[in-house]
């Protein structure tokens, strides 16, 4: 394919010197300042590989390569540039949707622990409020109860009352025989009511009436000596049993209508300690009160046992109205005794909200042991103390 020139020396054909300077062209393109082999459109390096042969075209075609080959090496660097600009602000903006991210955890933990608290403080309220109903329940039983024993005493009221007119008209008629037996047949209802104290309800003021309408009947009856005595004797005993009977009962009524007080005020949730105080103060002052009314009646019941040791004549009537006198004095001594319990119950009180209100710790605690000793001296003589005492604190709780 080679042709000889007169210097003797070959030069190549048209084809082959086409294709010299096409690879030329191709390893320059690969021999570049970067020394990294670019990339050539794929039309372009068809057209140089299998594009006619003409020199014109050739150069052409080179011209646009080094054209594209600047163009690509001043796109590169700044399509980089961009790229890092666009990875810094997506960095940026990544930190900013991360600490975002962290507010927003921390206000959520923060939200469900007020949810956690709210939920058990709605829970405890439902507890408290289901307690709170069952009491209610329970008081309203109660408050049932005493109504109907409160209709249960109105009966025993009237049936005490038919009894007294009764006896009335006995004594009006002089029929001794009849006022022994209902004298009697009352005094064995009185054991038979004093076997159930808790059912039994009588009024302190509806006894002191009947005492009195007894000593009437004893001083109306106007007959035999001796009878006239054993039917006096008959009718105190009869009306200082039915008496006791009567202050149980209203010991025992107070002492619950106090239970019932201190339940209605823990329903009401009203602040109660001053009233509960008070209300034990009164019922500790209550049953020494009863205490020294009992030690009234055994000395009324010997001066009673005297009397039956005296003759008969015209000493029974002189004796009779000595009768009448201890009873009277016994009620007057036991209203000064409750006048006078009463007073220091209500001295201890206002003592004990005074230091309250200046703070005074220390007196406070001088009038609680002497108090708490007052207490336990009852408790150590009396049994009976000591069973009311437990029944009701049981009863309480």
């Amino acid at each position: 394919m080679e042709t000889k020139c007169a210097q003797g020396s070959s030069i190549p054909e048209i084809g082959e010197d086409n294709n010299y300077s096409r690879n030329n062209a191709i390893e320059k393109l690969n021999q570049g300042p970067d020394r990294e082999p670019v990339n050539v459109d794929k039309c372009v390096n068809k057209k140089i590989r299998h594009g006619p042969n003409n020199l014109a075209t050739e150069k052409k075609l080179l011209r646009e390569i080094n054209e594209r080959q600047q163009k690509g090496a001043v796109d590169h660097p700044c399509s980089s540039v961009e790229n890092f600009s666009q990875l810094f602000i997506n960095k940026k903006l990544l930190e900013e949707f991360r600490k975002e991210q962290l507010e927003v955890r921390s206000k959520i933990s923060c939200v469900e622990k007020d949810l956690e608290v709210s939920r058990k403080d709605i829970e405890s309220q439902r507890i408290q409020l289901v307690d709170l109903q069952q009491k209610r329940k329970e008081v309203e039983l109660d408050i049932q109860n005493m109504r109907k024993q409160q209709n249960e005493t109105k009966a025993r009221y009237d049936r005490c009352v038919s009894t007294l007119s009764n006896a009335r008209d006995l004594a009006r008629k002089k029929d001794v025989k009849s006022l022994e037996e209902l004298s009697l047949r009352e005094g064995f209802s009185i054991c038979e009511d004093k076997n159930d104290t808790a059912d039994t309800s009588y009024w302190h003021a509806n006894a002191a009436k009947e005492l009195n309408q007894g000593l009437e009947l004893g001083e109306s009856v106007k007959i035999d000596e001796q009878c006239s005595f054993k039917a006096c004797v008959s009718t105190l005993e009869h009306l200082s049993n039915r008496e006791s009977g009567i202050r149980m009962a209203l010991d025992w009524k107070i002492r619950k209508m106090d239970d019932l007080q201190e339940a209605l005020d823990k329903l009401s949730f009203a602040k109660n300690s001053n009233r509960i105080a008070a209300n034990k103060i009164l019922w500790f002052y209550g049953t020494i009160e009863c205490q020294n009314a009992k030690i009234l009646e055994d000395k009324i019941f010997k001066k009673i046992k005297r009397l039956k040791k005296v003759g008969r004549g015209d000493t029974a009537d002189t004796e009779k109205g000595k009768i009448g006198n201890p009873l009277n004095t016994r009620k007057t001594i036991q209203d000064l005794v409750r006048k006078a319990r009463y007073d220091k119950y209500v001295s201890v009180l206002s003592n004990a909200r005074e230091l309250a209100r200046k703070k005074d710790v220390e007196a406070l605690q001088e009038l609680s042991p002497r108090e708490v000793d007052i207490f336990m001296c009852r408790w150590n003589r009396s049994k009976d103390f000591r069973c009311k005492y437990v029944r009701i604190k049981r009863k309480a709780s």
